[in-house]
């Protein structure tokens, strides 16, 4: 039987993005000098994973722009009450990386609104739905955040 990877649970998520590094979870494992049945020891839970081990999937999946390479990062926040923020490169000489990270925000609203009027519309709300409502609302929150640091980097590179 297959368990369903949450990506709000920070060892689904950490799975699911080792899972889509260029080669899979072999080839990463590869790159940490453990064998691909012990990586997949440690992301099934069968062993702890240490914070150093769970920094090296992290490190090498974002320098191979895995996408949804910091999920785990935004599980762990969102388990300990907390929201991670991803710093947002620096403006340079996109003008439109503000107008961008305002879209996103209003995307991901609606991403948010569109789930709960889904899960709404039966006047109940099951578990499985309140789990894809709290990772709608994150990733809203998140992207609200992104925008808001991205004005104040803004403000401060122009001496305000």
């Amino acid at each position: 039987m297959t368990c369903r990877k949450d990506p709000m649970d920070p060892l689904s998520a950490l799975y699911l993005v080792a899972s889509k590094y260029p080669g899979g979870i072999p080839a990463i494992a590869g790159r940490l000098g453990v064998a691909a049945s012990t990586l997949y020891a440690l992301l099934r839970g069968d062993e702890a994973i240490t914070l150093e081990r769970a920094g090296q999937i992290l490190h090498f999946s974002h320098q191979a722009r895995v996408a949804g390479w910091a999920q785990p990062l935004h599980a762990l926040a969102h388990e300990h009450g907390g929201v991670f923020v991803e710093v947002l490169p620096p403006l340079g000489e996109d003008a439109d990386a503000l107008t961008l990270a305002m879209l996103r925000a209003v995307s991901e609203f609606g991403d948010l609104a569109r789930e709960a009027g889904a899960d709404l519309a039966d006047g109940e709300v099951t578990r499985r739905e309140l789990r894809e409502i709290e990772r709608e609302a994150y990733e809203a929150i998140a992207a609200i955040m992104a925008f808001v640091e991205l004005c104040r980097v803004q403000l401060i590179s122009q001496g305000r």
